[in-house]
């Protein structure tokens, strides 16, 4: 069974899912939920709260149950190398939009944010530049131009250190779950997202 709660603030939420983890794990379920890291510790009070202690009920982020040897770059870290990019594009005089170096920190963050959704939907910097020819002359062809190069330096900085986006990681969690039927038996919870 799926199911979609609707809360609106953050203590409802907890108290809902309190109630869910709890009814289902008096009749003989267990629990696992997925919710960010800086919630874990807000769902296990609520869970502590609502049903005591527990060795039925599981709060986790995605990272952490991924638990591979894949190295991840934080969205920090991330935003900190596009930053690196653009300046050395900056500096070699390759950029026609993004060519400011005291707009670096701002456009950094929106950069990195545009390319982990480009990432998320499998957008390769190789169909960026494939589609350059399909533009007109214009600005959006520069500033695709740009994201292109920014791509794909970011893309070799991951490569020539051996590091995964923060994006890419989590898709290896459905694989793990297919492969090692980890879930299997358990009542899934996915909270705040």
């Amino acid at each position: 069974m799926n199911a979609v709660i609707k809360a609106y603030t953050l203590s409802e939420c907890m108290d809902i899912m309190a109630e869910y983890a709890d009814a289902y794990e008096r009749s003989g379920g267990k629990n696992i939920i997925f919710c960010e890291d800086r919630l874990t510790l807000i769902a296990e009070r609520a869970l502590l709260k609502k049903m005591g202690g527990t060795f039925d009920t599981s709060v986790s982020t995605f990272a952490r149950f991924l638990k591979t040897d894949e190295r991840a770059i934080s969205k920090q870290g991330s935003v900190m190398v596009v930053g690196e990019v653009m300046t050395r594009l900056q500096r070699e005089k390759a950029l026609q939009c993004f060519t400011t170096l005291s707009g670096v920190g701002n456009n950094a963050k929106c950069i990195y944010e545009t390319l982990a959704q480009m990432s998320a939907s499998k957008v390769t910097s190789e169909d960026l530049r494939a589609s350059l020819s399909l533009l007109p002359e214009d600005s959006l062809k520069r500033k695709i131009s740009d994201l292109t190069l920014i791509y794909e330096g970011y893309s070799a900085f991951l490569k020539d250190n051996g590091l995964l986006d923060e994006s890419e990681y989590l898709t290896l969690l459905p694989q793990r779950i297919r492969a090692e039927k980890c879930l299997q038996g358990y009542n899934v919870f996915f909270l705040c997202f």
